[in-house]
């Protein structure tokens, strides 16, 4: 088998059932399968446990994003992982054209494809620098530098990236093997990030493949700003640790806070209440680990 399609759900029935519907639409020319892993959603969508199509797997634990993947990977056939967002909706033939890219480039650990909002717009894909004081820096309102804050590519060629956004990722079943899977330390956010500093790590190279093309319903399968926020600070906090130590995640942090407090005063001049109110919130939550 060639690809096994891990589609991660929690609450998302609605969302689900469009993403998979897209996968056998737009899927061709390809041996796949398609493995559902429910993190014990309160909600079960049973609609997915009668559906001779796709290997379901019931988690008596919500395990999160990255080991909710390990467990699904447990139960793949295909040479190829891919992980893919239940909020998403391919495009084209996105899975094919991925795994045609692995195929032809055996120096490249991991791929993923141009996001698209529900727009059509330009969505976030991947990021040109890893977490850490020089991304602070560089992609901060103030520093702005347009080679290292793009996260979509414009062009028809693939391009060589930091890492790409877990929404919609490509790796061998072998390599992701190797490592162990994604990182349990994580519960969810980053734990892309880390798995993409590991490949990295391992000689190969992350590659960002434009010319597949799907939707990213972003954040639609949360309804808690604050609880993405808190999830998204707890990742970034074993991220940086687990790759520069506990003094550098301070340090970062430091920066991290001087920026929040920068977008304030903008934000606030510029009458964008939304976007303050959120960079507040980091803010306290930034100060909040120095007590």
């Amino acid at each position: 088998m060639d690809v096994s399609i891990i589609v991660v759900n929690y609450n998302t029935e609605k969302l689900i059932l469009n993403c998979l519907d897209s996968i056998y639409e737009k899927t061709e020319g390809l041996d796949f399968e398609i493995i559902v892993v429910d993190n014990n959603s309160p909600n079960k969508p049973q609609v997915l446990k009668v559906d001779s199509r796709i290997e379901y797997i019931q988690s008596e634990t919500n395990l999160g994003f990255g080991k909710a993947n390990n467990l699904g990977a447990q139960y793949a056939k295909g040479k190829y992982l891919f992980c893919l967002n239940p909020d998403t909706i391919l495009i084209n033939n996105a899975v094919k054209e991925l795994y045609k890219f692995m195929i032809e480039h055996k120096d490249i650990g991991i791929c993923g494809a141009n996001l698209y909002q529900a727009n059509m717009s330009a969505g976030h894909s991947y990021e040109m620098l890893s977490p850490g004081i020089r991304q602070e820096i560089i992609n901060s309102r103030h520093c702005s530098s347009k080679r290292y804050n793009e996260d979509f590519n414009i062009t028809k060629s693939p391009k060589e990236v930091a890492h790409v956004v877990g929404a919609a990722l490509m790796i061998s079943k072998k390599l992701f093997n190797e490592i162990g899977g994604f990182d349990k330390d994580f519960f969810m956010y980053l734990e892309e990030t880390y798995l993409c500093y590991q490949v990295k790590q391992k000689g190969y190279r992350i590659y960002n493949v434009p010319s597949a093309k799907i939707i990213h319903l972003e954040g639609q399968s949360f309804t808690l700003k604050t609880k993405f926020e808190d999830m998204f600070f707890d990742g970034r906090k074993t991220y940086l640790t687990k790759v520069y130590g506990k003094s550098y995640y301070y340090l970062s942090n430091f920066v991290y806070s001087i920026n929040c407090f920068l977008n304030i005063v903008y934000l606030l001049f510029r009458g964008k209440k939304t976007e303050m109110q959120i960079n507040l919130y980091r803010l306290r939550k930034t100060i909040a680990i120095f007590k």
